[in-house]
């Protein structure tokens, strides 16, 4: 069973949302390369649109609500708002 499958079913999402998809796809992300890897960007995750569900960056914190209740640690969840970002912007940059 794919991991979507099983954490829609875990978590009891009845669509497929926006949000969801990030979720799942972020997961992946650190099931394949680890958590600091992922790193939401600009245009949330390389979407060619950001979540639906999101209309404006004021609402960022529905994504870790989202991200909180599928099972990421506090950790997790800054590293893939930023951390990861700043640390990969800081070595390129050296600084």
């Amino acid at each position: 069973m794919p991991s979507w499958h099983r954490l829609r079913k875990k978590y009891h999402y009845d669509e497929f949302t926006s949000i969801f998809l990030l979720i799942c796809s972020e997961n992946n992300d650190i099931n394949v390369a680890g958590e600091e890897v992922p790193a939401i960007g600009t245009d949330f995750d390389g979407f060619t649109d950001p979540p639906d569900e999101i209309i404006h960056m004021g609402q960022l914190p529905r994504i870790t609500s989202h991200l909180k209740a599928v099972g990421w640690d506090d950790l997790t969840v800054s590293k893939f708002l930023g951390d990861n970002s700043l640390r990969l912007i800081r070595n390129g940059w050296k600084k």
